[in-house]
């Protein structure tokens, strides 16, 4: 078993491949179950595509039904959304990680 405090997914249209379907639907169902018995939410989505929109797959249900906001880097080229979304990301890490 993986231990780790918080999982940050990185969300784009490289991720939709067959093994990163396979990984991904183990690793998202083991956190929303960890995060079930703690009540303490560890898993935080980032996209930086609008990809997950398109994707389908048992993984990306469960990420919708468990209704985790992902984190938006769709316009990482410009430096101040950039910047603002990092900083929003580094603030959620810090929180989870007191937590």
């Amino acid at each position: 078993m993986t231990v780790y405090d918080v999982l940050l997914i990185v969300i784009s249209e490289q991720t939709d491949t067959e093994r990163s379907r396979q990984v991904l639907y183990y690793m998202v169902k083991d956190t929303l179950l960890r995060e079930r018995r703690g009540f303490t939410p560890i898993l935080l989505p980032i996209h930086l595509d609008n990809a997950l929109q398109k994707m389908r797959g048992t993984w990306v249900r469960l990420l919708q039904m468990a209704q985790h906001q992902s984190r938006d880097f769709t316009r990482w080229h410009d430096g101040n959304f950039y910047q603002a979304a990092l900083a929003r990301l580094l603030y959620d890490l810090k929180v989870e990680s007191v937590q």
